[in-house]
C-alpha cells in the first residue's frame, strides 16, 4: 500500500511540473533597423539572412562592423561566425561575431549581447512592401 501512495505521489509531481519550452526562431530575408552600444550613438543597419548565411552593412563605417559569414540558431542564442578580413584601425569588439541573445516579438527581432556594463543591441524589422 505504501508503494502505491509513493507511486501516485511521484506521478502527480511528474505531471504537475511546468515544462519550459525553448524558443525556436528562423530568420530569412532582409532586415532593417538600428544598432546601439551603451553610452554611444545609434546607427542604421541592414542584415540579410539566407539559410545559415548572413551579410550586412551599417550606415557608419565599422560601427558596427558587419560583413558576412555564417550563423546558427539554438534556443535563444544566435552564433555569428564572421568570414571577412578586417583592418586594425577600429574596435574589433564592434564586429558582428560570436554569441548573442535573440528574441522575436511582434515582428521585431532583437539581437543583443552584454559584456560587463556594455550592451550591443540590434533592433530589426523586415521592411513592408
Amino acid at each position: 500500500m505504501k508503494q502505491l501512495y509513493i507511486s501516485i505521489l511521484l506521478a502527480v509531481l511528474f505531471f504537475s511540473c511546468e515544462k519550459t519550452e525553448s524558443a525556436s526562431y528562423s530568420l530569412g530575408g532582409n532586415y532593417l533597423g538600428i544598432f546601439s552600444r551603451t553610452g554611444m550613438d545609434t546607427t542604421q543597419v541592414s542584415l540579410f539572412f539566407d539559410q545559415n548565411r548572413f551579410e550586412g552593412f551599417s550606415s557608419r563605417t565599422n560601427y558596427p562592423a558587419i560583413c558576412g559569414g555564417t550563423f546558427t540558431l539554438e534556443d535563444n542564442t544566435i552564433q555569428f561566425t564572421d568570414s571577412c578580413a578586417w583592418t586594425a584601425n577600429f574596435d574589433w569588439s564592434l564586429i558582428l561575431s560570436g554569441a548573442y541573445n535573440i528574441s522575436i516579438s511582434d515582428g521585431t527581432v532583437r539581437i543583443w549581447k552584454t559584456n560587463g556594463a556594455i550592451t550591443d543591441e540590434y533592433l530589426l524589422r523586415q521592411p513592408t512592401r
